[in-house]
């Protein structure tokens, strides 16, 4: 009997150890917080009462991304880059066939020309009647009339200013450019496809500098700021001092923790997007 009796008695314990593990709280976030540790050796300036605190998981992202779209529809003539591939500003990643927006260039300047003609021959015909009415050879009513004429052929020829502008920029635009030096990161479109304004050709992200996310317990984020020395480390090791760039203001409620991201001087690309690290960053306990 005394046997079943402890039998019994250690079910219960077991049973009651279940529950208790399944009603402590689990939190999911990019970065697991340790706890924070003395280490004088990685304190920059050496200051008294400071630690630590250390975060796995840090995401390295991009500095800054684009997706590019075309402004005027057309046809694909060329793609000068692959997926992978650098490219410097300005330089031309796609070439659309420019030969309807070269013709509505040559007619915008033409129009221009004809216009500005039309504006000159008023002017110089209100300049004649304007003498004539000193000698009592013209009317004012025909003085007023060249005005008029002279005023619209002039609002004409500024039309066609802007038109010719618009083409200019049309036939420009032809030619698809990066908008900073950066990695294709996707290729949307290819050669000889048809497109419409505003369709997506390329993505370009920009890695001389990068950010390293990850996310911190919200009471452990009012030790830092905006400025905040950090530290990543690299899964191969290597270090890279960067700065706390932004924090975001909402808390993840399923986590209770902010997302934080630091700023990274990545000039020698030793920093990949995707890559996974650690993230030290000096606080006061």
């Amino acid at each position: 009997m005394r046997a079943m009796i402890s039998i019994l008695a250690a079910g219960i314990c077991l049973v009651s150890a279940l529950l208790l593990l399944q009603e402590a709280p689990v939190f999911s976030a990019i970065g697991q917080e340790s706890k924070i540790e003395d280490r004088p050796d990685a304190q920059p300036s050496g200051g008294q009462g400071e630690g630590v605190l250390r975060l796995e998981g840090a995401l390295i992202r991009s500095f800054r991304q684009a997706a590019i779209s075309a402004q005027v529809s057309g046809r694909i003539m060329a793609r000068r880059f692959d997926a992978g591939e650098h490219v410097n500003e300005e330089e031309v990643v796609f070439e659309l066939f420019p030969q309807d927006y070269e013709l509505a260039l040559t007619r915008a300047r033409e129009l221009l020309l004809r216009m500005k003609v039309s504006q000159d021959k008023w002017q110089a015909e209100l300049n004649i009647l304007n003498e004539l009415i000193r000698h009592e050879a013209a009317t004012r009513q025909q003085v007023l009339e060249a005005e008029a004429e002279t005023q619209i052929a002039l609002r004409r020829a500024k039309e066609a200013e802007i038109g010719l502008k618009q083409a200019e920029l049309n036939f420009q635009r032809c030619k698809v450019q990066a908008p900073f030096a950066g990695y294709i990161t996707q290729i949307f479109r290819e050669p000889f496809e048809s497109i419409q304004q505003g369709d997506q050709l390329f993505m370009i992200a920009d890695i001389s500098k990068v950010y390293a996310v990850v996310n911190m317990r919200w009471d452990a984020a009012q030790k830092i700021s905006r400025g905040s020395a950090a530290q990543f480390i690299s899964p191969g090791g290597g270090k890279f001092r960067g700065t706390v760039d932004r924090i975001e203001k909402p808390i993840d409620p399923s986590s209770q923790t902010k997302r934080i991201h630091v700023l990274i001087d990545n000039n020698k690309e030793a920093l990949q997007m995707g890559m996974l690290g650690t993230l030290e960053f000096h606080v006061k306990k």
